[in-house]
């Protein structure tokens, strides 16, 4: 597998990982989500990155 292939690998591990704690624990969701309020009062800049890996449920995950 090329460089490309480990790195898509990863991308796919991450998500599932953050979905599987998500849905576990109603706080990840709260605290990585994508909240303007958050980021623009707040300063709360870790949301654009996160919140891509967040998803409502397994259907939500699958099907993008």
């Amino acid at each position: 597998m090329n460089d490309f292939g480990y790195f898509g690998l990863l991308i796919v591990m991450v998500n599932l990982i953050t979905t599987y704690l998500g849905l576990k624990n109603e706080s990840v969701i709260e605290n990585y989500s994508l909240n303007i309020e958050s980021i623009l009062i707040k300063k709360d800049f870790k949301r654009f990155i996160t919140s891509g890996f967040l998803h409502l449920n397994w259907i939500n995950l699958f099907l993008i």
